[in-house]
């Protein structure tokens, strides 16, 4: 391989993908303004979707019970031990 192909392959491998990552999507969204919104708007804030009967009933009481401290993926500290050798847990 001599010294100018490797040049060129160097540019090639890092001028490509910063023209698709950085030129392209520059050059397009250059143009767009800026949406204006009311901040006293009904449509600002979290969206919460609404959710209809057994789900809304069944969310309620895995909040009441504390089921999200079992049935959580968060890590567990070590001095809590391992819950496979509890044999009384479903």
């Amino acid at each position: 391989m001599t010294f100018k192909a490797f040049i060129i392959g160097l540019l090639a491998t890092f001028g490509i993908p910063w023209l698709l990552l950085v030129v392209v999507p520059y050059s397009t969204m250059r143009s767009l303004e800026p949406v204006k919104y009311e901040k006293n708007s009904e449509l600002s804030g979290a969206f919460v979707p609404k959710r209809d009967g057994r789900i809304r009933e069944g969310s309620k009481i895995f909040g009441q019970e504390g089921c999200a401290l079992c049935h959580t993926q968060v890590i567990r500290p070590t001095y809590a031990g391992n819950d496979v050798h509890r044999g009384e847990w479903a």
